[in-house]
């Protein structure tokens, strides 16, 4: 009696094959169990996951299979976090209005935590959580990302493992844009992100988290390491050739006397990467991930009349200022306090740079060093133009004093900002910025990619 070989079909069996990579995927993403009903439709998948020692849990009905599933993303979430060694918290627009509830979550899962330009505030500076001034390291090693309200974009770098590693993701938000993006996540919960994180911490009872102390003592006092190492650096910065101050030195001066709950308002281009590390404040607006320079006054006439008791600080370019600048007649009209600091160094400056490093040469992006005090108080604002830091103190004084008010503050366009060195001016092939750009590449050139 014979018996004929199987014939097995390489093109679908295989690991390179097109239901490998699938299976790959899913092992890398943490899947180590699939619920499903059999069938030749899906019989690649179900056999090379079964070869990657993914657990195929086979039902009879596909009913049952989605039920399961429900059940195990729902059950097994939580467990994900309580048992993560280095969970690593990020938020966005979408975790607004839930502050309590997300400072309560990151004290009891122990959590470090990131915020973005969207959600700068909700968590205060000396919380033992945050590590901001790490956060590129704090990326790289955390074993479970969890993000509340926040897509992965560009400034997150998409979620690439270039950046993340193997990280697994619990996404929580209230909108799919936000949910799903990009990378998704282990644990995926579409809901209010303040009772979602009241409802984990609820239903976590007593249960320990499992957060190495260590990784996250370690990373804490490296951030403050090194935003000491800002503060000391910001207030020594050197002026430039021209004489004129460093934009470190006026946002030195700036921190030195801003309340804590004073509500900062960040535009520019180049600017704008100085504000964004520079100061500190109860509540933070700025262009957005888009870029859309010129909201700063607008923003701050805003802020400043929701908020009349609050001290509101505008911290622009003087690029970015031209764009609503006659808006300062609005804000003296409607009695908006804010008080508008103009970062005035002459230049569409991160253009400058792009193009000075790339062809040599400048075109088209230079301003001149117009006199912006003089046109404030055309409005009847008080205003001033400085030029010395030692002049910064008291000009300060005397703008929070008097608000609405504007400073004119004349700086060097010789300060090259950290988005201008790291690629925003222009753009990489595969991520945003220069150092991720060149991860991305040594992650995709891998043996095993």
């Amino acid at each position: 009696m014979s018996h004929s070989t199987p014939q097995v079909n390489p093109r679908i069996s295989s690991a390179g094959s097109a239901a490998g990579v699938v299976a790959r995927f899913l092992k890398a993403r943490g899947v180590d169990r699939i619920f499903a009903l059999c069938g030749g439709h899906i019989m690649p998948l179900w056999m090379r996951a079964d070869a990657e020692g993914i657990r195929i849990v086979d039902v009879r009905d596909e009913r049952a299979a989605v039920h399961m599933a429900q059940a195990h993303a729902e059950l097994t979430g939580g467990l994900l976090l309580w048992s993560a060694r280095r969970p690593l918290v990020i938020t966005g627009r979408g975790a607004r209005g839930a502050a309590a509830e997300l400072q309560r979550f990151l004290d009891r899962l122990g959590a470090l935590y990131l915020d973005t330009g969207e959600s700068r505030g909700l968590v205060p500076d000396d919380h033992p959580s945050v590590v901001a001034a790490a956060r590129g390291t704090a990326m790289a090693e955390a074993d479970v990302v969890v993000t509340v309200g926040r897509r992965l974009d560009f400034q997150l770098a998409f979620g690439s493992p270039a950046v993340f590693g193997s990280a697994r993701f619990v996404r929580i938000a209230d909108t799919g844009s936000e949910l799903r993006d990009n990378r998704r996540g282990t644990v995926e919960v579409f809901a209010t992100p303040s009772a979602t994180l009241a409802a984990i911490v609820d239903a976590a009872g007593d249960r320990p988290a499992s957060v190495d102390p260590e990784w996250a003592a370690g990373m804490r006092k490296r951030h403050l390491e090194r935003v000491v190492k800002l503060r000391e650096t910001m207030a020594k910065a050197s002026a430039g050739s021209d004489g004129r101050m460093h934009p470190n030195r006026l946002l030195s001066a700036l921190q030195a006397k801003l309340p804590p709950d004073a509500i900062v308002v960040a535009d520019g281009g180049d600017f704008l990467s100085f504000v964004r590390v520079g100061l500190s404040s109860g509540a933070y607006l700025d262009p957005g991930p888009f870029g859309c320079i010129g909201v700063g006054v607008p923003f701050g006439i805003a802020a400043s009349l929701a908020f009349p008791g609050r001290l509101v600080l505008v911290a622009t370019g003087d690029g970015s200022f031209g764009f609503n600048a006659i808006e300062l007649d609005t804000a003296v009209r409607h009695g908006a306090a804010a008080v508008f600091v103009v970062a005035n160094n002459g230049a569409w400056q991160i253009e400058v740079h792009d193009q000075t490093s790339t062809y040599g040469r400048v075109a088209g992006t230079k301003l001149q060093f117009a006199d912006h005090a003089a046109m404030a108080r055309g409005f009847g604002m008080h205003a001033e133009r400085v030029e010395q830091v030692d002049d910064l103190p008291g000009a300060i004084d005397r703008a929070f004093a008097r608000r609405p008010a504007l400073l004119d503050v004349i700086v060097t366009p010789e300060a090259v900002s950290a988005d201008a060195k790291s690629g925003l001016a222009w753009d990489p092939d595969l991520q945003p910025l220069a150092a991720w750009d060149e991860a991305e590449r040594a992650w995709r050139d891998q043996p095993s990619r």
